[in-house]
């Protein structure tokens, strides 16, 4: 019985130690710099399949380029800071993973020395699912950034 009781123990300590470990790992993210315009017209083969911006608000823009492509790893309580092209910083941050699987991400963009142009914000993102924040003024369109966090199911 005390055989069973220990082992019983070292498993569920043992189980505890997986899930801290795994709560703990970097988690993989994706940014999309596009810029959206409506100076010509098309869209970059890669954008081509991202159902979200073939709708409103991002179908207003006849034209969508990709500008790059970056890939994170983002780990709990410690954020990331990604350079945009119009000098302003994208900070991202995994909160945590909620008990569903899904990720609560803090999102902010700044500009060194200036006042926030976006405040932090949260988002839960699912899997392999991208959000976009757009809005910024660059070079006659405007930057649409896509976020991917964790891998698609």
């Amino acid at each position: 019985m005390k055989h069973l009781l220990a082992l019983l123990c070292a498993v569920l300590v043992g189980g505890g130690l997986v899930s801290a470990a795994r709560a703990e790992a970097p988690v993989p993210a994706s940014v999309l710099i596009v810029l959206g315009s409506n100076q010509g017209e098309g869209t970059d083969a890669s954008l081509v399949k991202i159902e979200a911006l073939r709708k409103a608000p991002f179908d207003s823009f006849s034209k969508k380029t990709l500008l790059k492509r970056i890939d994170v790893q983002l780990t709990v309580g410690k954020d990331a800071e990604i350079e945009l092209p119009n000098g302003r910083r994208l900070r991202l941050g995994v909160l945590e993973r909620t008990s569903d699987g899904r990720f609560r991400v803090s999102v902010s963009i700044n500009r060194p020395g200036k006042r926030d142009y976006l405040p932090v914000m949260t988002v839960i993102a699912a899997p392999g699912d991208p959000f976009f924040v757009a809005g910024q003024r660059y070079e006659g369109g405007t930057l649409i950034i896509g976020v991917t966090v964790g891998k698609g199911g």
